[in-house]
């Protein structure tokens, strides 16, 4: 008996195989695992036809990725040119391109993972094409992870997810496997990939995991709700968790070396207690002998069966906030991630006043220690009736008029921000374009425009329809490009065999309510795409809003003026409020406000939506009661003018009719 050190392995990989007499099993190891460890176990005893010597390669169990449910003890398991060999697996195959493979359930690898199974070398014989006979001088078994989170394994690549590969020989008899690994991360559910470029018997296959000495931490997915009293968070589970605990924080101070040192936030009920008889946290910590990073010391717990979601009420508006999910299973608990409340209350705004037809004053409510407010101004479009192609956004560049007189874009006017002054407001028709470059750099000729990298459109109204309609047409200075359009959390690469483009494309909304559109041109260099048109339209309903983006007023106090308007362009105006703290990399800001919707030739204000009867039902789980008039009159129905509705819960909204 011998040890052979095996093979090419991953940084994280640590492999031995033990050669043990033909025809006999090594002894069981001792691995201190509790049942709910073992994720998966297969002896092949189905696999009833052929023999060791002599393996059934006349029917081939799973081809081409195909399940093995129908002869496996464990549903899930999938596999390429696998064979039956008397109570053992076959795998096998002439083409070291075309890998045999077996692959295991989808489970959660996470934690320190140990791969166990018996493997021989199996004599793989054949004839080449002009009668010469080859025989393999040894069988190669590889095994790899192919992780669900968007890693790929290439089968036939450069293994870039490959845990082992081992080589075995002719009269070494059965050798038992043993690999390891550790996976600390929340991204765990994978498949396990045993593959061979020729000819190889596997048995007794288990694979264990010691999630009683690790369980990953939670993925957080972000702040959100946030008030001077509140705020909710939302995160990911983790498979193997029996609940998780929820923590709350604040800062306590900085040790020596300058880390934080967060004080917990008990249980409410704990917290009212302490209050009551006295006591500090940290004094009622000192007396229990915590110490400050113990689980239990949570704030509440959220168990497995519900929604991955906390909201923390009750909290003090002129308190910083940390907070921190950890998994829980058995005796074992993630590491806290503790993270800060990065995100400002929202502002509350209120109604316009001093409205008159070309102007308004702005106003809200007051955010504890936000630095700034910026109040963003849109002009809002409201359609009258169902339209088809209601144009949600259009831009020409029509103001490169006033910078070049060239109209031949192999001699564009080249713009370069550091030089001239001139940012992406300067070429485009609407504010709130985002270029991808830190400094403007552009080529252009009258009425259109090359960028030469990723460009966003302004934020537009999209929540009408499952789809948008993007109408783009320009020019390009090669015969054949690609146009990338990214929209919804989806790219879209379109080839074009013409210079022109003058074409639509449908892209899915995916429930998004407001978006930007982003567009790539060619990434080769003499490749420049010069845009002239953007349209983006949508099919609308009755009542549909659209906000189009007109600046941003950046102010100390509780208001703003915005003048100079025009009542006859857009239906109505609206302004959103976002508070801001700190500046560049430690700048905190809020959401936008609900927006306010100020029209200037009713002088009044509304949050509601405007001039459609059927708006006082927008809301499916709030039942009518009542509709009146400005003055208190009871309506039978909402008329022109003011509508103030009364819903069943107590809560009203303000609708007004043009």
């Amino acid at each position: 008996m011998f040890i052979l050190a095996s093979a090419s392995m991953t940084g994280f990989a640590e492999t031995t195989v033990q050669i043990v007499p033909e025809g006999t099993k090594s002894p069981a190891k001792v691995v201190e695992v509790t049942t709910a460890d073992v994720l998966t176990s297969e002896d092949f005893s189905n696999f009833e036809d052929g023999s060791v010597d002599s393996p059934d390669f006349s029917k081939m169990l799973a081809h081409e990725g195909t399940s093995l449910d129908y002869i496996m003890h464990d549903k899930g398991w999938h596999g390429h040119k696998v064979y039956s060999a008397g109570g053992v697996c076959a795998l096998q195959t002439y083409n070291s391109m075309d890998l045999a493979y077996l692959m295991t359930p989808l489970n959660d690898y996470s934690g320190d993972v140990t791969i166990t199974l018996r493997a021989k070398y199996s004599i793989n014989e054949w004839e080449t094409e002009d009668g010469q006979h080859m025989r393999d001088t040894g069988s190669s078994l590889s095994f790899g992870i192919r992780n669900e989170s968007k890693r790929e394994f290439d089968l036939c690549g450069d293994y870039p997810d490959e845990l082992a590969s081992i080589r075995l020989y002719p009269n070494q008899g059965w050798c038992e496997i043993s690999i390891t690994f550790e996976n600390h991360s929340a991204y765990n559910d994978a498949y396990i990939i045993m593959s061979s470029p020729d000819c190889i018997l596997i048995d007794d296959i288990k694979i264990t995991s010691s999630v009683d000495r690790f369980i990953a931490s939670p993925e957080i997915l972000g702040v959100r709700d946030v008030t001077e009293t509140s705020f909710t968070i939302d995160f990911e589970p983790v498979r193997k968790a029996f609940n998780y605990y929820v923590m709350l924080y604040t800062l306590k101070g900085y040790d020596d070396e300058g880390n934080p040192i967060y004080l917990p936030v008990l249980t409410p009920d704990v917290m009212e207690y302490l209050e009551q008889v006295g006591m500090t946290v940290e004094e009622y910590l000192d007396a229990a002998g915590y110490e400050l990073d113990n689980p239990y010391l949570m704030y509440a717990i959220v168990q497995a069966h519900e929604k991955k979601e906390y909201t923390f009420n009750n909290l003090d508006p002129a308190t910083d906030y940390y907070y921190a999910v950890r998994s829980h299973y058995r005796t074992t608990f993630s590491d806290p991630d503790i993270k800060p409340v990065d995100v400002l209350p929202t502002p509350i705004v209120a109604d316009a006043t001093s409205i008159t037809d070309k102007s308004f004053v702005a106003n809200w409510g007051n955010v504890i220690n936000a630095d700034v407010y910026k109040v963003n101004l849109y002009g809002v479009y409201q359609a009258k009736e169902d339209i088809e192609g209601f144009v949600l956004f259009e831009e020409n560049f029509d103001k490169t008029s006033n910078l070049t007189t060239s109209t031949n874009i192999i001699n564009p006017t080249i713009l370069d921000e550091l030089e001239t002054g001139i940012n992406i407001d300067g070429v485009t028709t609407n504010p709130g374009w985002i270029y991808g470059y830190e400094e403007f750099i552009a080529s252009i000729v009258d009425g259109m425009v090359y960028f030469p990298c990723k460009v966003s459109t302004p934020v537009f109204s999209c929540g009408s329809s499952d789809t948008i309609e993007v109408w783009i047409n320009g020019k390009c200075t090669e015969p054949e490009f690609t146009l990338t359009l990214e929209f919804a959390g989806e790219k879209h690469k379109m080839d074009f065999t013409s210079s022109i483009l003058m074409d639509s494309f449908c892209l899915p909304t995916h429930g998004l309510k407001e978006g930007r559109l982003s567009i790539t041109g060619p990434a080769s260099i003499l490749g420049h795409l010069f845009i002239d048109d953007i349209i983006v339209s949508q099919d609308v309903k009755k009542g549909m809003l659209a906000y189009t983006y007109l600046g941003t007023e950046q102010v100390d106090g509780n208001s703003c003026e915005f003048a100079d308007l025009a009542s006859d362009v857009y239906d109505f105006y609206g302004y959103g409020v976002i508070a801001e703290r700190g500046e560049d990399e430690s700048l905190i800001v809020s959401e936008e406000s609900e927006r306010m919707l100020v029209d200037l030739v009713n002088r009044l204000s509304t949050t509601g939506v405007p001039g459609i009867e059927d708006a006082v039902n927008t809301d499916s789980n709030k039942e009518l009661e009542a509709i009146y008039s400005l003055d208190g009159t009871k309506l039978e129905s909402v008329r022109r003018g003011v509508n103030i509705i009364v819903y069943s819960d107590g809560s009203t909204k303000k609708v007004f009719v043009r």
